[in-house]
């Protein structure tokens, strides 16, 4: 029978043993130097690269190459050896990583300037902690000279850092051979999926999908899986369908237990992109995805997951690690004063997301709370600036997207690609402040105090003054500076959970319904005053409106209005989607609106009061399904203000003859509510009145207290209507002419809130004939929403009055008067038309219940008014004749 051969040196004390008299060798021969080294230089420098493989080799080599590059007599000897020693470095020793440090520390002549630039690349590419050890060199370098850094020029080491970035963020997978297999860390070649968490860092065995059980044993391991294994048995699949595929395999194996998935791939065809989404999937967590491409790396990985080695899978994105590095520089004093353009100079380079830059420097740094007040205070407030500079940078950009180039208007294709380009940077911008309210919440109110963060937060949302922004020591450049004042302060999308980590912050810890962990060193303890929350909060809705709006009237013009420009975003814009989000804002919100002060919470100044109902009433007309749907039915106050809206009325009550409120006793009319709502206001006031002399507060303060408590409300938002002030009838008209937030309303069916007001005018619907002929005119799709009767109503109105003017003797007109009479009449005609269109096709169609307009015709035709009879027998004319 055979025998096995057993290999030689495969122990553990042969190989160290052989490392070291290799290294001896080495250094025997390299530290020679002179002329000796230059004779043997052949000779040396073409055995050399064959022993990178061992540590001691690299580094003993990476003390010296600096000079050997650049000597002219030798360097056409050295020119394997720089790319294979990068090649192997692959651990994470002192050793190793003391030899990476002399890679990126060399200043090489210009004839190897590109050696060293390839050597970047390729460090960064095969070495996960490379990255971190390069970028805090370059940026020490960088920062070592602040006027240099603020001048207009470029970067020292920019081609440095464009290598770096280029090459940064990859994943990794290494393999840790035992002596019996050739001892040593190996890696191997994977790419990066896309699929599930963007940053990693996972050990465990490697191990075949198909020796798991269908990954029923896959616990604790780095699952190696075919194409067809992660589609279910599928073949051929690509694309969507298959990242999709990847993901479903990925949150599987997570609840399993896994910890990595390694996709074998079968054909060099099938890519999957480097784009992750950062929102959280809705199949769960997932294990770290990587795909080892086609070919000898996918056979390598398949071998070492045969022999069962233990395996690393790690990403580190580039974002991470410039976060890190930048926190850092705004500890130091010089840094800090040159960090506007650093960043400026790094974004420029084009291969950092500045969202993902902005998130990870908000990631919390629990060591910074140990430092003294005014380290911790000037450190946060430096981020603070850093993170409102990446918005301006974004700003900037967009203008830039927005002038499309002379090739493109040729084309006929720069506005759209301008308006995409727009629709991206407006989504990033809010997904950072989404990030930035959160961290206020948390992380940032221990860190630099309560008095530092009112400050932070307005700059964060830009509610700031230009100026502001603008550091005498490091200034913005004049488009930087344009870019805030053009689209900062105006048009920017707001999320949901943006707007409620706002208000939270204006909130006492107990009642901002959150359960932080008693143990977090971020506990918040401190918050914004209340109304400071409620402007910022007013402000951010406000954009979002106006943005939100002009996109609206671009279906609404034909595209050629302030919404031509605008294409859908990427994000939720002012969408609360779920019921219970919609509750807590709103509560949140009115909660805003009272003093902050024990004893009188439950009045408000009358103005806030107004400002939260005005606030509340333009989140509800984009989320009618939610916030406006619990507005209506709990909130009589901001109810009134919505039908004024949907009516297009400024007046109190906007449905005259409303019925009142259940609280309100029985013989009550409005006005009656109005002065049992006023009392009610003055008892409290006299109460709270009474609590503030006692306060132990300045007498300034008290004076200012005393004052505003004269003109305060009693919060109560389920209390009958109360009559605004004209002042609020005079902003919802300023918006309304602005966002058409009433055509809003009334586009809205779920819930219908045009029939609700409808329905509250009570059984006969003539009545709002009146309020509904302007809307028509200016809106005439909205008659495809009304109820028949309801249009038969207005049908029958216009009808009559075309009868009576014909009637009627009308006297000679100037040609001015006959001009606009005639586009008058136009108008008119073709608003008649279209009410008969609607209620002629469910007569054409037989539909059930289709009759009431005719029903309606018909019991006119015996009126003793001939003009009636006449309005009649028009009106069964025309549905007859456009029925049929």
């Amino acid at each position: 029978g055979s025998r096995s051969v057993q290999p030689r040196f495969r122990t553990d004390g042969a190989q160290n043993e052989i490392a070291r008299l290799v290294a001896e060798a080495v250094r025997t021969q390299i530290e020679a130097g002179g002329d000796l080294l230059e004779r043997k230089a052949k000779c040396v420098f073409k055995v050399l690269p064959l022993l990178m493989g061992y540590e001691k080799v690299r580094h003993c080599v990476a003390l010296r190459i600096e000079s050997w590059i650049n000597n002219a007599s030798i360097m056409r000897f050295t020119r394997e050896l720089l790319p294979r020693l990068v090649i192997e470095c692959a651990l994470d020793t002192e050793a190793e990583q003391e030899t990476m440090k002399k890679v990126i520390q060399m200043r090489p002549k210009a004839h190897a300037v590109k050696e060293q630039i390839e050597a970047i690349s390729s460090l960064a590419r095969t070495n996960v902690h490379f990255c971190h050890i390069a970028m805090l060199h370059i940026l020490r370098e960088e920062t070592s000279n602040v006027e240099a850094v603020t001048a207009n020029k470029s970067l020292k080491l920019k081609q440095h850092c464009e290598a770096l970035f280029k090459a940064s963020g990859m994943a990794h997978l290494y393999a840790d051979r035992a002596v019996s297999h050739g001892a040593g860390r190996e890696r191997l070649v994977v790419a990066d999926a896309g699929v599930g968490p963007a940053a990693f860092h996972a050990n465990g065995m490697l191990r075949l999908f198909a020796a798991t059980n269908g990954g029923a044993a896959a616990a604790g391991a780095i699952v190696v899986a075919t194409e067809s294994e992660v589609c279910g048995g599928r073949m051929g699949v690509e694309g969507g369908e298959f990242v999709s595929s990847m993901g479903v395999c990925a949150a599987a194996l997570m609840r399993l237990g896994a910890v990595g998935l390694v996709v074998v791939q079968s054909s060099a065809a099938k890519q999957s992109g480097k784009v992750w989404n950062t929102a959280p999937s809705p199949l769960g967590p997932m294990v770290p995805v990587v795909i080892a491409p086609s070919g000898e790396a996918a056979a390598a990985v398949v071998e070492a997951a045969t022999l069962g080695l233990v395996g690393q899978i790690v990403r580190t994105p580039l974002e991470r690690e410039l976060a890190f590095q930048l926190k850092r520089l705004a500890d130091l004093p010089e840094p800090r004063k040159c960090m506007t353009s650093l960043v400026r100079k790094l974004l420029k380079l084009g291969d950092v997301d500045p969202v993902t830059l902005c998130l990870e420097l908000m990631e919390p740094e629990p060591q910074m709370l140990a430092e003294e007040e005014s380290k911790r205070r000037e450190w946060g407030l430096c981020l603070v600036d850093t993170i409102c500079f990446v918005c301006i940078f974004i700003a900037w950009q967009a203008q830039e997207a927005a002038a499309p180039s002379m090739h493109a208007e040729r084309a006929g294709t720069g506005e759209s690609r301008a308006a995409k380009a727009m629709a991206s940077l407006r989504s990033q911008i809010a997904r950072i402040q989404e990030g930035a309210m959160r961290w206020s919440f948390i992380q940032l109110p221990p860190t630099i105090g309560e008095k530092a963060l009112a400050e932070a937060v307005r700059k964060l949302v830009f509610r700031e003054k230009t100026h502001t922004y603008n550091k005498p020591h490091d200034p913005l450049d004049s488009a930087e500076r344009g870019a805030i004042s053009t689209l900062l302060l105006n048009d920017i999308p707001v999320t949901a959970d943006a707007l409620v980590w706002v208000s939270r912050l204006g909130l006492p810890v107990q009642q901002a319904q959150m359960s932080l962990n008693p143990q977090d060193p971020f506990r918040r303890s401190v918050c914004l005053h209340r109304w400071d929350a409620l402007d910022i909060i007013d402000v951010l809705v406000a954009r979002a409106v106006s943005l939100e709006s002009k996109r609206l009237a671009k279906g609404v013009d034909g595209g050629k209005g302030a919404g031509a420009m605008l294409e859908e975003l990427d994000i939720a814009n002012l969408t609360v989607s779920k019921v219970e989000d919609a509750a807590l804002l709103i509560e949140s919100i009115f909660k805003l609106c009272q003093f902050q002060r024990d004893g009188i919470e439950m009045l408000s100044p009358n103005k806030r009061y107004w400002q939260a109902c005005l606030t509340t009433v333009h989140i509800a007309c984009f989320n009618p399904s939610s916030v406006g749907a619990i507005l209506w039915d709990h909130h009589p106050t901001v109810k009134s203000l919505l039908l004024s809206l949907i009516m297009g009325v400024s007046c109190f009550p906007p449905i005259p003859g409303l019925a009142p409120h259940p609280g309100v006793p029985e013989g009550i009319d409005i006005e009656g509510t109005q002065q049992m709502l006023a009392a009610a206001d003055a008892r409290a006031i006299e109460a709270a009145k009474r609590i503030a002399a006692a306060m132990p507060i300045s007498d300034q303060e008290k004076m200012v207290l005393l004052v505003q408590l004269d003109n305060a409300i009693l919060m109560d938002p389920s209390s009958p209507a109360r009559r605004p002030p004209q002042e609020v009838y005079d902003r919802l008209k300023s918006v309304e002419a602005e966002s058409n937030l009433g055509n809003v309303l009334r586009m809205s069916r779920s819930p219908d809130l045009l029939l609700e007001a409808i329905r509250l005018h009570g059984p006969d619907s003539s009545k709002c004939v009146g309020w509904l002929t302007p809307i028509l005119e200016r809106y005439p799709a909205t008659v495809d929403a009304l109820p028949e009767l309801t249009i038969s109503q207005m049908l029958l109105a216009d009808i009559k009055h075309q009868v009576t003017t014909e009637l009627s003797s009308v006297l000679p007109q100037s040609s001015s008067n006959r001009s606009s009479g005639a586009e008058a009449r136009k108008r008119q005609k073709n608003e008649l038309n279209r009410m008969v269109a609607r209620l002629a096709r469910p007569l054409a169609k037989g539909e059930a219940g289709c009759n009431a307009p005719l029903e309606l015709f018909a019991s006119l035709l015996h009126s003793p008014s001939a003009v009636t009879r006449a309005t009649a027998v028009r009106g069964l004319e025309l549905l007859g004749a456009e029925a049929a």
